[in-house]
């Protein structure tokens, strides 16, 4: 096929993709890879990597199928909008919306399940850049940056997660006092309890020791709870992004890396 403007030939997507999806193969098979692969602990690393990829992939399904319930008009983009609420109006917007639709037990949900996409996302992560790191050889102090920097965004995640259910506390807790509609709190109750959603999180034994150094931050206001989310998704999603794409870069110069070191074999 021809461009007619130009008379030149148009690539053949299809065959592009057909000859990446050959390449990706003669890569995993070559004998650098395997030879890469043949130490037990990068072997060990290689698979916890895979199969901590394909956990996210799982848990964040499942976030999704909940998430559908949560978008409204106050929340165009689910709880991702509760995350970034701009001012405890906005938090307490969402949250009485949600609270309409009887959605609350489904936030609740939410911020419970993702807890495990936290320790998914962040160990893929952290795997990733660490086989990277060794099969590049990189020094140990770029290794252990590397290495740390999903580590810091997944305790920036959690502590956003904390703050999300000291929020959905003190709402429901206003809406019992309040003798409210208890139809608006359909699901919350079995996971919330006397204690509240926040006593629920899996890692609330950790906060509870932070509380007793400082209290203000483990248990802030709702409106103080709104702006340290606010700020800990925002440095979350840089450190996520900044991770990934180094990860990625590191990974494929490791592979090309290895690739470049079989060829230098064959020839010789």
């Amino acid at each position: 096929m021809t461009d007619v403007l130009v008379n030149r030939p148009v690539p053949d997507r299809a065959w592009g993709g057909r000859k990446a999806l050959r390449r990706a193969r003669a890569i995993v098979e070559s004998p650098a890879m395997s030879r890469a692969l043949a130490s037990p602990m990068m072997l060990c690393i290689a698979i916890a990597a895979v199969a901590a990829l394909i956990w996210t992939g799982a848990v964040s399904r499942d976030l999704r199928a909940l998430d559908d319930g949560l978008t409204t008009m106050a929340s165009p983009r689910g709880i991702l909008s509760f995350e970034f609420a701009a001012s405890m109006a906005d938090a307490q917007g969402m949250l009485t919306e949600w609270a309409r639709l009887r959605q609350l037990g489904t936030v609740a949900r939410s911020l419970i399940i993702d807890t495990r996409f936290i320790a998914a996302y962040g160990s893929a992560l952290a795997l990733v850049a660490l086989w990277g790191a060794l099969i590049r050889r990189l020094p140990r102090t770029y290794t252990l940056l590397l290495v740390a920097l999903p580590v810091i965004a997944a305790i920036c995640d959690l502590a956003e997660n904390w703050w999300l259910a000291v929020q959905l506390d003190a709402f429901t807790g206003a809406l019992r006092a309040g003798g409210p509609d208890l139809a608006s709190l359909e699901g919350l109750g079995e996971l919330s309890g006397n204690a509240g959603v926040a006593a629920q999180m899996p890692f609330h034994a950790i906060v509870d020791v932070v509380a007793r150094a400082v209290p203000a931050a483990a248990r802030p206001s709702f409106e103080h709870a709104v702006t340290f989310a606010r700020m800990a998704a925002t440095v979350k999603f840089a450190l996520v992004l900044v991770s990934a794409a180094l990860g990625l870069a590191l990974a494929s110069s490791a592979v090309l890396a290895l690739l470049r070191r079989e060829r230098s074999v064959t020839r010789a």
